[in-house]
């Protein structure tokens, strides 16, 4: 039975992030599935466990509750739009397992990696055994909404160490200005020039390190430094905006998403918190000694950039292979390695921002990360989850994405190569698609009513100057703190404000238009006009456009002339009348 609900693709990125020794660990972490009422537990669970088949090859089967599962985090717009996606999946799990039967008779054997295999084992212990079973209760929504609810607007200060983050936060409480300190020495570079405002952020579009800080300031507060995984930060709160009861109410079901999203972080973070406690290692001074003095080495060798902190000098190519295999850290069952220590490294931080080997605390809490997750595979094996029916019959889906993969890549292999004049022959079939679009550039002003647009341009018809009063006046605080210019802009963006400047020349004023509730003017500062692109500016797009045209082509060429040669059963007819946004009259049952 193919395992959907739990080894589906995933629909959204990871909703658990903690910091330090928690990062490989919650990296790994599947996106999970949105909480659900209490009301609708019971059934959801009848839904998922509906053994009806809807597609049958050979052994192979997906059941009406498989598609279910698949679909539980989906909201679906109506019902034509559920039943085609579903429809879509029951044909993509049918040539999975084409594909699957096609390596399998090609001699492909799976083949997959140890921290693959050790991440699956880790993923599905932690679902199983925690995630699964949070509950999520409208009095769990409503506390969430009060504390972390509807959008701040956030500035930011952002250094790369706490002896600067600490001078900074010293300044602010004397009473220097946030923007200025920003504007001077933020090192976030698309804020820094507008003072470190980030514009309005709702909880989950906040960074994890600063979010749950940044929802408990005051209007006008800012916090004290913020460690973060490789840097500080000073963040300050301008405005707090839809937090209200009836902004809760209207987006209820969003919020009991997040609520539970909070719930399973705050679940792993205490488990891991318990594991973190049981784990007892002992650091290997004398490797670590070792690699101060090869890092050094490294840095002094000429070959690399200088004035890196020396962890960032560490490259896997310039040690050995008894170098790489060292002990860094010992623990009961394990250990992590000099090589793991340099991946963690490498994957995790910027070579500005890597840590320095001979910080005791920075080492501590990496070890902390590369010793966890060790540490719950031990417990999980402990406990017999290796030989779960759940795990195992995960890691036989991850063997067949391994063949289904593989399958694609043989197919592909079978493809000609792209020629000049291949790509000649497309760029003249399609020059009307290669073109720089029209664009404007404009300084403009918003404003609440048209009354008070329509007064300040009188004054600049008089003589102020726009971006004066685009400074001291507009709403949009973006391009208020850049004196009121917008940028460069296409129709795409400002769609009413380009639509008004198209028929004004450069300098011209034009407004009072409404657009997304304020009122604007603005004045034309520069145009470019719509021109084509050459076929050196649009290779690289063309060659991708046709291997991903040449590439489709050949799967479906293979798809369907094993679907000719094989024997399965679809019924469509079981989706139709089991839709969970109502009846539809579309009907489909075939066996081939």
């Amino acid at each position: 039975m193919v395992q959907v609900q739990y080894w589906r693709s995933k629909l959204g990125k990871d909703y658990f992030i903690m910091k330090y020794a928690l990062t490989v660990l919650l990296a790994i972490l599947p996106a999970l599935n949105l909480g659900c009422s209490k009301s609708s537990k019971n059934a959801e669970d009848a839904r998922f466990s509906d053994k009806r088949v809807v597609l049958q090859e050979s052994d192979n089967k997906l059941t009406l509750g498989d598609v279910a599962k698949h679909f539980s985090a989906v909201k679906f717009e109506s019902a034509q739009q559920e039943f085609d996606l579903k429809k879509d999946f029951v044909e993509e799990t049918l040539e999975r397992f084409l594909l699957i039967k096609g390596a399998q008779e090609a001699g492909i054997q799976p083949k997959l990696d140890t921290a693959v295999v050790q991440r699956n084992l880790i993923q599905s212990y932690l679902d199983n055994t925690i995630v699964n079973k949070i509950k999520t209760t409208d009095s769990d929504v409503d506390d969430f909404f009060a504390k972390y609810g509807g959008e701040i607007e956030l500035g930011i200060i952002l250094v790369y160490d706490s002896t600067q983050a600490d001078s900074l936060f010293r300044a602010l409480k004397k009473g220097d200005d946030f923007e200025q300190l920003a504007r001077q020495f933020s090192r976030e570079r698309y804020s820094a020039e507008k003072g470190g405002n980030l514009g309005y952020r709702s909880y989950d579009k906040t960074g994890p390190d600063v979010r749950d800080i940044a929802f408990n300031l005051i209007i006008g507060e800012f916090s004290r430094p913020i460690h973060t995984k490789s840097d500080w930060e000073i963040i300050k709160v301008y405005d707090h905006i839809k937090n209200t009861k009836a902004d809760l109410e209207k987006s209820r079901e969003f919020y009991r998403g997040l609520t539970k999203q909070y719930q399973r972080k705050k679940a792993v973070r205490e488990f891991a918190n318990k594991i973190r406690s049981q784990v007892h290692y002992t650091i290997n001074q004398p490797v670590i000694n070792l690699l101060i003095q090869k890092a050094d080495s490294i840095r002094n060798s000429g070959n690399y950039k200088p004035g890196l902190p020396n962890s960032a000098y560490l490259d896997p190519r310039s040690l050995s292979e008894s170098d790489l295999n060292m002990y860094m850290a010992k623990f009961e069952g394990g250990g992590a390695k000099v090589g793991d220590y340099i991946s963690y490294i490498r994957e995790n931080y910027e070579p500005e921002r890597a840590p320095d080997i001979t910080n005791g605390v920075a080492m501590e809490e990496i070890m902390e990360g590369l010793t966890l997750p060790a540490a719950i595979i031990r417990k999980a094996i402990n406990e017999g989850f290796d030989r779960s029916e759940v795990y195992l019959s995960g890691l036989d889906y991850l063997k067949g994405s391994y063949l289904y993969q593989k399958m694609k890549d043989k197919i592909y292999s079978t493809i000609d190569t792209l020629t000049e004049a291949d790509i000649a022959k497309y760029y003249n079939e399609h020059q009307n698609d290669f073109f720089l679009p029209d664009q404007v550039r404009a300084s403009a002003i918003a404003v609440k009513t048209k009354d008070e647009a329509t007064a300040l341009l009188n004054r600049i018809k008089g003589g102020a100057v726009i971006g004066q009063l685009a400074k001291s006046n507009s709403l949009d605080k973006q391009s208020a703190l850049n004196n009121g210019d917008l940028g460069f802009f296409t129709v795409a963006r400002y769609t009413a404000i380009f639509q008004a400047c198209e028929n004004l020349q450069k300098g011209q004023l034009g407004g009072p238009i409404e657009y997304e509730n304020n009122w604007w003017i603005f004045m034309v500062t520069d145009k470019i006009k719509k021109t084509p692109k050459t076929l050196d500016q649009v290779r690289a797009d063309i060659i991708d456009s046709l291997g991903r045209k040449w590439r489709a082509d050949a799967y479906k060429n293979w798809t369907n002339k094993r679907k000719e040669q094989t024997h399965y059963t679809v019924d469509l007819d079981l989706i139709k009348n089991n839709l969970t946004m109502g009846q539809l009259t579309q009907t489909g049952k075939e066996t081939k």
